[in-house]
């Protein structure tokens, strides 16, 4: 697998995730907590530094194995997010494609564009037939990313995901790799 950064404009990269991420990462959590705490449930235990170092090494593993491919999003040289392939299944060639911004980042399309450069390198170097992405129903920012890559809306998943106290419904989409026999 791959290991290098992703290069998607003069401002705007992908590094895999490592530990000298690490009080980068847990600083970008921290002044972002509210915003992020809406969608993602790792937030209430995530509430240290050991939390994302452990977090990073778990990742770092997953990488080793093939099984996940998480990156810092950068934006002019500050890391502002991650993204990447939450799992990946290379006996099947399926990965499914997760994704959080920083707020001060969002509305300006830039994930929009590190989805697309992971779309290329998990079609292109992971040889991935299919990539799916999971959103809750209601975080819109999220399936308009989908979307905007031409993701189709396979379905929804009723009560996919515990978010806190309550459950939410997951927009499942896919891409089929283009050069593909599907």
């Amino acid at each position: 697998m791959a290991s290098d950064i992703l290069d998607i404009s003069a401002r705007l990269r992908l590094e895999p995730l490592a530990q000298s991420h690490a009080a980068a990462l847990f600083a970008c959590v921290e002044q972002n907590r509210s915003h992020l705490r809406r969608w993602l449930a790792w937030l209430d235990s995530t509430t240290s530094a050991a939390h994302i170092d452990a977090f990073i090494a778990s990742e770092v593993d997953k990488r080793r194995l093939q099984s996940a491919a998480t990156y810092a999003v950068f934006c002019d040289d500050g890391l502002c997010g991650a993204a990447g392939f939450r799992t990946l299944d290379k006996a099947i060639g399926v990965g499914e494609l997760g994704y959080w911004l920083a707020e001060n980042h969002t509305g300006k399309g830039l994930m929009t564009e590190v989805a697309a450069r992971l779309v290329r390198h998990g079609f292109d170097t992971l040889a991935l037939q299919r990539i799916e992405i999971h959103c809750a129903t209601e975080n819109l920012p999220s399936r308009r990313v989908a979307e905007s890559l031409g993701a189709r809306l396979l379905h929804i998943q009723k009560h996919a995901a515990l978010l806190y106290d309550h459950y939410v419904d997951h927009a499942i989409y896919v891409l089929d790799n283009p050069g593909s026999e599907h």
